[in-house]
């Protein structure tokens, strides 16, 4: 069977609850889509996967909000990278099961580093649906009075740093005379503006005087006090007068996640945002004063998962306002729930807050690689960061990684069409192969035994022949194509293939699988090579392309070779 490519992805980068709707959460991620939490199975439902390849890029959630007024609305800024298209304000008016395009075709960037946890970007005025803010990356602050349907620019508020811009935007109680709303828009690089009443009878747009210049993420109290984030200058608070640094503890100065218990305006928690893993969460109960550590314990996850999969690259954090005592978080791998918050002995106690990792249906890898055997167990995947799984139900969560030591990448996967009990994995430390190293294994992958590739071999391809248990090919990245015919304990160059034309491990793979085919010499081998090679260059294209390959085989091939190559070409291109 050959090889495919699959994806899946990774960091959640929001979770948002709606106000008055009970049971009603959203999770954004950087590049697998927004969901809605089913709490009656307790799985997430994603609501972006019916979009096609030519819309592959409003996968990614670069913002999300919810109106308050009408529970069926939900707004996302939708786009991956900024470098290609489409980007967008999508719009849905049943709890996204459909979506409409609202024509803000500016650049999200949902995949941007560490400023695509920051948010939320977009805000719906709670007292007038009609009214909408958006921050962008790169085009500066949008506004809408018609619940989307036209956009118009806020001059007013500059554009922020490039790649950063605004990406955290606020609605709240003016906290000054207790009545009328502020609007608030973070600006990376230079600081907090607001939308309020001045002294001199007009409402505008100004910068407020010392706000923190790097906001990461905004909340706003019933009381309209404004709370701040950064990722490098701790947490702030401002009371429409003056700003107060609160940050909760001077051995961190990124935070992201922020929250208000919507019962209690004193009580909040500040998450770290970096600093490694199981990373604090801090709680103040007298509006930032002073702040204690929140004891935590993960209680339920999946098998697989590792003890540094909590609480890791915090993104946020959200007290459920329908539910006291239950809070949301979000982080690398996902979303975290718990419902003792104040632990068994209310504010003051010091009892660990449990928590469980709500995955079904959302749990998110990044997959490079899989491979399905005819026999023995049906489904293998390779991942980046979690190696990869023996799948042995694949209607289940998988119990267990495939055993590659020091390895967090399975770039590549491939068995013995004749006896599928024996597998080989190529496998690497990280996403740049500084140590690249294959695995074989003769029992369909329950153990396996690493040998070395040719040194300065990294990433690439591996295939392994179809009749013979001990001849394996592997075509690397960097490093000269080689074969064995001892299972990796040497190898030889194959001379007259193309030297590094595998792409990094983001890269379709080369189809060299299909050379299990048939009994192969190494000529043959060598101009399937580069006949699959040339076929899968940018140029020649379209007809070109077709020609190019047809002269390679006119050129490559010996006449007793032609009913190989043809059965080849049938099963590789239809």
């Amino acid at each position: 069977m050959e090889e495919y490519t699959y994806w899946w992805w990774g960091y959640v980068t929001g979770v948002v609850i709606h106000p008055t709707e009970p049971d009603l959460v959203y999770a954004r991620t950087d590049v697998g889509g927004a969901y809605r939490l089913d709490v009656t199975s307790g799985d997430w439902v994603p609501l972006l996967d019916h979009f096609g390849d030519e819309d592959s890029n409003l996968y990614g959630v670069d913002g999300i909000a919810l109106d308050q007024q009408n529970p069926n609305v939900v707004y996302i800024a939708a786009g991956k990278y900024g470098n290609v298209g489409p980007s967008d304000i999508l719009k849905s008016t049943d709890r996204g099961e459909t979506w409409i395009r609202t024509g803000l075709n500016l650049r999200n960037e949902s995949n941007g580093n560490i400023h695509r946890a920051m948010g939320e970007s977009i805000a719906v005025n709670p007292t007038n649906s009609n009214y909408l803010h958006v921050g962008t990356r790169y085009d500066g602050l949008y506004t809408s009075s018609d619940g989307a349907a036209t956009w118009s620019k806020v001059w007013d508020v500059p554009s922020g740093l490039s790649g950063e811009g605004i990406r955290s935007v606020a609605y709240g109680l003016n906290p000054v005379t207790k009545q009328g709303q502020v609007v608030y828009a973070g600006v990376r690089g230079i600081g907090v503006y607001s939308k309020a009443p001045r002294s001199n009878g007009q409402t505008t747009w100004q910068l407020t005087g010392r706000s923190p210049e790097y906001p990461a993420r905004m909340t706003v109290a019933k009381n309209g006090t404004l709370y701040v984030t950064t990722d490098n200058q701790g947490v702030y608070k401002f009371n429409g007068v003056q700003w107060t640094n609160i940050t909760p503890s001077s051995s961190y100065s990124s935070y992201y996640g922020i929250t208000i218990d919507p019962n209690n305006d004193n009580h909040i928690l500040a998450a770290v945002r970096t600093g490694g893993d199981n990373l604090p969460l801090y709680r103040s109960v007298n509006g930032g004063q002073s702040w204690t550590t929140v004891s935590k314990t993960l209680v339920s996850k999946p098998s697989w998962w590792t003890p540094n999969m909590f609480f890791s690259a915090t993104s946020s954090i959200k007290f459920d306002p329908h539910n006291p005592g239950t809070v949301y978080a979000t982080d690398w791998f996902g979303v975290y729930k718990t419902e003792n918050i104040n632990g068994t002995n209310g504010l003051t106690g010091s009892t660990a807050s449990t928590w469980e990792a709500i995955t079904d249906g959302h749990e998110e890898v990044v997959a490079l690689t899989a491979s399905t055997p005819p026999q023995g167990v049906s489904f293998f995947s390779g991942l980046t960061d979690q190696v990869g799984f023996r799948h042995e139900n694949v209607t289940d969560v998988p119990f267990n990684k495939i055993p590659l030591s020091g390895m967090r990448e399975i770039v590549s996967i491939d068995y013995h069409e004749a006896n599928p009990n024996y597998m080989i994995f190529l496998g690497s430390s990280d996403w740049y192969g500084t140590t690249t190293r294959l695995f074989v294994s003769s029992n369909n992958g329950v153990t396996v035994t690493p040998v070395n590739v040719p040194a300065g071999s990294t990433l690439g391809r591996v295939a392994y022949s179809a009749i013979n248990p001990n001849v394996i090919v592997y075509y690397p990245q960097t490093g000269n194509p080689v074969r064995s015919t001892n299972r990796g304990a040497t190898w030889q160059n194959m001379n007259g293939a193309p030297f590094q034309a595998i792409g990094g491990i983001w890269s379709l793979p080369i189809i060299i699988h299909w050379l299990r085919i048939a009994s192969m010499d190494i000529n043959f081998i060598c101009m399937l090579l580069v006949i699959c090679i040339g076929l899968r260059m940018q140029e020649p294209t379209g007809p070109k392309r077709m020609r190019f390959a047809f002269l390679l085989i006119r050129i490559s091939i010996q006449a007793s070779l032609k009913s190989r190559l043809h059965l080849a070409w049938r099963i590789m291109y239809g």
